[in-house]
């Protein structure tokens, strides 16, 4: 499979000479990054991401497009304990379209963590699926 390169536009440009690097410690989730497209941060990662990493809310706004789901989404996988099976990060999500997109994001990024589970929740399943899922589930994404 190839890397696709993704263009952005001059406002989720930076300038410095800035890499993912100085932004997370865990080397999987890092080539995880750099295999989806992503070898650089935008603006609202260079700045969201530090904060997110130390346990403080963050508030961000930003266009679509600009990497706010990438921001949870390596702040939540760098704090999981992947040995503990158990949910550890609850994401909700405004509507189904964007808890679907959010796991594929998270799973891309999180792709090289062994037995990372990240699940979405949105209904239409009957419950005792839902139950199966949350006994191996890091990472709970719903909707509702």
């Amino acid at each position: 499979m190839s890397t696709i390169k993704i263009a952005r536009t001059r406002d989720v440009q930076i300038d410095e000479e800035v890499n993912f690097d100085s932004l997370i410690t865990n080397r999987d989730l890092l080539r995880g990054l750099i295999k989806a497209g992503y070898d650089r941060p935008s603006p609202i990662q260079l700045k969201a991401i530090p904060p997110g990493k130390l346990g403080l809310d963050v508030i961000a706004q930003a266009k679509s497009g600009t990497g706010k789901t990438i921001v949870f989404g390596i702040v939540a996988l760098e704090i999981l304990d992947l040995s503990n099976p158990h949910p550890q990060v609850l994401i909700l999500a405004p509507t189904r379209e964007i808890a679907v997109q959010t796991k594929e994001v998270i799973c891309s990024i999180g792709r090289y963590l062994e037995r990372l589970a990240c699940h979405v929740f949105i209904g239409g399943l009957p419950v005792e699926e839902d139950l199966k899922k949350l006994k191996k589930c890091h990472i709970a994404i719903g909707s509702p």
